[in-house]
């Protein structure tokens, strides 16, 4: 049995639990509303594939009804938290925000993971869904809740940031799915998507990672320095792009990103404004850091390792992370995003997922460069552009600083 006075008195003394409580009911509800829209049509499914109207555009007027019915939780909670004398503290609209942020996303792939889970071809209605999808999504909402709880900002944005792309590479995927629902033996053709540059992106972290500690093993304590990571980045960066270029080949795949061809002058001249604009806000941004004492033990860390760093260190920054980031972030992510929405989303969408992989020093200046250089790549058409445009920042950045 609860403690029901003891409950309520830990959710009035914590507003981040009475956010994720609220968070929590809505998810809940959602499961069994959004999450079965296919499957709640029973034998009737087939009739969406007779309507004049486009499936997917049948599920987004569906997503905003159980959208906005599930935002009424947590809406119902933090009124009733406020009205029993919770805690009144700025802190509390950064979670409100964060929650109400959170639910249209998570109705977004709770629909896209109910595609996945709707099994039209079961005899029996009870086993129409996999249960597996159903635990998936209950897993996806409990990693928000901990964006949710986290006392550090920073975190908050990571999880939202990494949720909506979460959110936009499925519901891509099962807009992708959707017209062979109901054949087996059919599958949406290969090309470029957002949910392929998340997984190149994952990929590229954890082998940088198995790469750091093959070398803080074979190596002397303490001797891991900014050299050394990014070695192991640059070891990532050509290990993912030959995988994700194999693995194209062989699916045979439309819309593979290249870093040459008919628009790469056309690209590089874009390369040169972009790269006029991108500076120029990171010097700005620069100078303001030092100026105002922002982010002051990051900046002596940095300035202590620079006076360790070879001098291929600065060809790797310059040079061979520009290739590989520009590959993953404009070719794949971008590049997928912008198939199925509009540019500006996905050049806002892309940028955001390139800026929080970077210290949280510099976030605002690499979102300012990852829209230059998806603007760049969209004018040009190649990869060659991009590259230059963040090439020639990571050059005066890194002399400036």
């Amino acid at each position: 049995m609860f403690n029901d006075s003891l409950l309520l008195e830990s959710l009035l003394q914590n507003p981040q639990r009475v956010a994720g409580f609220g968070f929590g009911i809505a998810t809940y509800a959602l499961m069994f509303s959004a999450f079965q829209t296919l499957n709640a049509e029973g034998y009737a499914l087939w009739i969406f594939w007779t309507v004049p109207r486009a499936l997917t555009s049948i599920l987004k007027e569906k997503a905003k009804l159980w959208g906005g019915i599930a935002l009424v939780y947590p809406a119902g909670v933090l009124v009733a938290y406020l009205l029993s004398g919770g805690k009144r503290e700025w802190a509390m609209l950064g979670h409100a925000a964060t929650v109400l942020i959170g639910i249209p996303i998570y109705t977004v792939i709770a629909i896209a993971l109910g595609v996945f889970a709707c099994n039209p071809f079961a005899q029996d209605l009870q086993r129409r869904v996999k249960v597996s999808y159903v635990y998936l999504f209950m897993m996806l909402g409990s990693a928000y809740v901990f964006g949710i709880m986290a006392d550090d900002p920073a975190q908050t944005a990571v999880t939202v940031v990494l949720s909506a792309c979460l959110a936009a590479a499925l519901w891509q995927m099962a807009s992708d799915h959707l017209p062979f629902l109901l054949d087996p033996a059919a599958a949406p053709p290969a090309r470029v998507s957002v949910s392929d540059g998340i997984m190149a992106v994952m990929g590229y972290f954890v082998v940088q990672t198995v790469a750091v500690v093959a070398m803080i093993r074979t190596s002397e304590p303490g001797k891991i320095g900014m050299d050394d990571i990014a070695l192991a980045s640059g070891i990532a960066g050509i290990s993912i792009w030959a995988i994700v270029r194999f693995i194209y080949w062989r699916w045979k795949a439309e819309g593979i990103p290249h870093y040459f061809g008919p628009g790469t002058l056309k690209g590089l001249a874009w390369g040169v404004v972009g790269a006029a604009v991108a500076t120029g806000f990171g010097a700005g941004y620069l100078w303001a850091v030092n100026q105002f004492g922002w982010f002051s033990e990051m900046r002596a860390l940095a300035e202590k390792q620079a006076l360790t760093r070879d001098l291929w260190f600065y060809g790797f920054v310059v040079l061979a992370a520009p290739l590989a980031e520009e590959f993953l972030f404009r070719g794949l992510i971008f590049g997928g995003l912008a198939r199925s929405r509009p540019v500006w989303q996905a050049a806002l969408a892309s940028a955001a997922l390139f800026a929080i992989v970077h210290p949280q020093a510099s976030w605002l200046p690499v979102f300012g460069l990852g829209v230059v250089t998806a603007v760049v790549y969209r004018k040009g058409g190649t990869l060659a552009g991009a590259v230059l445009t963040h090439a020639m920042y990571n050059a005066v950045i890194l002399y400036l600083s």
